[in-house]
């Protein structure tokens, strides 16, 4: 309760800390009403780095507990897919595949369009990894899809290929991990 009444003096009367304050929020996550009262807040604040707080606050600020995920989260990463927000995105890399627990298809939509962005960077690899690492058991034939449509774009040095390669291995044989890397050869050529 401090942790709250020291957000709301803080978003009330210096209205322009509530960015950097708003780690505060993280301290009543599980109180649902107030946390996403404070989101709202926190997002029509409108910079890239008021929406950076927010996806940090979805994922890592609630403990990566899916059990608190909602719907109304994905409009939030989305939005920052979408405008291309990296720094927000840094924290979706690892995070954004937790949300397959809340809507499998839809998160696979969003892994989709995270890796369609032209900057080929270090979040990329580590969406891949943790997609293909952390959900391999759970989702194996939906990532079995995934990485035949969506992983393409990755290059041949991308450090964890080798985890999409290992996954279609290990859940489905030699010659399906063997058709994705000739379907991967003649993407590239």
């Amino acid at each position: 309760d401090e942790a709250k009444t020291m957000y709301v003096y803080v978003s009330k009367n210096h209205a322009d800390m509530s960015v950097p304050f708003s780690n505060l929020i993280a301290a009543n996550h599980t109180d649902s009403k107030y946390f996403y009262e404070q989101i709202e807040r926190l997002w029509g604040v409108g910079t890239e780095e008021a929406k950076r707080a927010v996806i940090f606050l979805l994922t890592i600020g609630r403990n990566r507990n899916t059990a608190l995920f909602r719907d109304v989260d994905f409009k939030y990463i989305d939005t920052v897919i979408k405008e291309k927000n990296f720094s927000a995105m840094s924290n979706l890399s690892i995070t954004l595949p937790d949300f397959m627990a809340l809507d499998v298809d839809t998160t696979l939509h969003l892994c989709a369009e995270f890796l369609k962005h032209e900057s080929r960077n270090f979040n990329d690899e580590m969406l891949i990894g943790s997609l293909f690492e952390e959900k391999a058991k759970l989702y194996p034939e939906k990532l079995r899809t995934f990485a035949f449509k969506h992983t393409a774009s990755l290059g041949i040095n991308s450090i964890y290929r080798h985890h999409i390669l290992m996954f279609l291995e290990n859940q489905f044989g030699f010659e399906i991990m063997f058709r994705y890397f000739l379907k991967y050869i003649e993407d590239t050529e």
